[in-house]
């Protein structure tokens, strides 16, 4: 299979996955496709990641460390120009922190 492929299915996977209860897996599906994308550079897909991390951690209470997935992603939206990823980031980031 297509290693692109692969990383894109687990990360719709784990975002399914979070809405549907199951966190652990999520995460466990989360980190793979993050691992793929930060070995290819794709740093639109990495945001995503992060932010699907994010959203985890927020939803298993540890918001600690979802500020620090949101934040994490920001800077890389920011990085790249993506400005809608970091508006959305920007009130993930302000929930997660307050």
């Amino acid at each position: 299979m297509d290693l692109e492929l692969l990383a894109l299915v687990r990360l719709n996977l784990a975002e399914s996955l979070l809405h549907d209860g199951d966190p652990e897996r999520a995460q466990d599906l989360a980190s793979a496709a993050l691992g793929h994308y930060g070995t290819t550079q794709n740093y639109w897909r990495r945001i995503e990641c992060l932010r699907i991390m994010g959203d985890i951690a927020r939803h298993q209470g540890q918001h600690a460390n979802a500020a620090n997935f949101f934040d994490n992603a920001l800077r890389l939206a920011e990085q790249i120009g993506a400005e809608r990823e970091a508006i959305a980031l920007r009130l993930r980031l302000a929930s997660a922190s307050g």
